[in-house]
């Protein structure tokens, strides 16, 4: 009786981490498009940033925040327990 019990448990609990670990990569895949979509934002600023002259905000504090942004992202992504 109590192998059995301790077997649903085990059941139960395989379970709950399969949940986690599909959370997680769902996670990840989402931190993962995210950074991709700020690095081809910084790639393309840092590409036509010369179409950028006559604009009056200031691209390359824009440029800065997204490169912040995307590795801070990176970190988040790789790191993620």
């Amino acid at each position: 009786m109590l192998f059995h019990n301790h077997h649903n448990n085990d059941t139960t609990y395989t379970h709950n981490t399969q949940e986690t670990l599909n959370t997680q990569t769902h996670i990840k895949s989402t931190l993962y498009i995210l950074d991709s979509f700020f690095l081809s934002l910084f790639l393309f600023f840092s590409l036509f940033s010369f179409l950028f002259f006559s604009y009056p905000f200031p691209v390359m504090t824009l440029q800065l925040f997204i490169l912040f942004l995307f590795l801070f992202i990176y970190f988040l992504y790789s790191y993620h327990i």
